[in-house]
């Protein structure tokens, strides 16, 4: 989709491809882990440009334990719902990603970041 932002593209892709391995969070997630273990962890979700930058793979770990937590906690339904929310719009603005979380998640974004951040924690 068009508008999708990337965190939910790519953690999607990413959420679908690890699922049937089974193997721990840390295991899928290690550029994550590193930056959690090394306290680089902001625990925010990350944004467009992110994907593009020297942390690339710190965000698309970030994508992908997002869309799990989703999963986990929403169910995979609400997960394709929210990926399809912004699916043929321009990329959204914040305000509108905030309306989007509250439409699918029932949570505005700074809370699903923040629910999302401490599951993260709790991971590692």
């Amino acid at each position: 989709g068009d508008g999708v932002p990337l965190l939910l593209v790519e953690g999607f892709a990413d959420w679908a491809a690890l699922k049937p391995l089974g193997y721990p969070f840390a295991v899928t997630r290690p550029n994550l882990a590193r930056a959690v273990h090394e306290g680089r962890f902001d625990g925010a979700l990350p944004r467009d440009p992110e994907f593009r930058d020297q942390d690339a793979a710190v965000a698309y770990d970030e994508g992908s334990a997002f869309c799990l937590w989703v999963a986990e906690t929403a169910g995979p339904a609400k997960l394709q719902a929210l990926y399809r929310q912004f699916a043929g719009s321009d990329p959204p603005t914040s305000a509108q990603l905030d309306r989007g979380f509250r439409r699918v998640l029932h949570l505005s974004l700074k809370k699903a970041q923040g629910r999302w951040a401490a599951w993260v924690r709790s991971k590692l």
